[in-house]
């Protein structure tokens, strides 16, 4: 990843629902560290321009608890 600024046009006060899916493989541990680490400047940020955001988290792990087994039709 590069660094990047991504402008994404919202009116101030706007509504906005954002969802980050996390790929929890070991692979990826220096991007789930760098969007941590990023995490409070981005609600930061949208607290300045008077968003109005709700922020869903879920990761790419099929074998969590909580979620149900998939299945699949042959």
């Amino acid at each position: 990843f590069e660094n990047t600024e991504i402008q994404i046009p919202l009116d101030e006060g706007g509504d906005v629902d954002i969802l980050f899916v996390i790929d929890n493989s070991g692979s990826m541990a220096e991007e789930q560290a760098r969007l941590a680490g990023n995490f409070e400047a981005f609600a930061r940020r949208l607290d300045e321009i008077g968003a109005h955001y709700r922020i869903g988290l879920t990761t790419t792990d099929a074998g969590n608890p909580r979620c149900s087994p998939a299945s699949t039709t042959p």
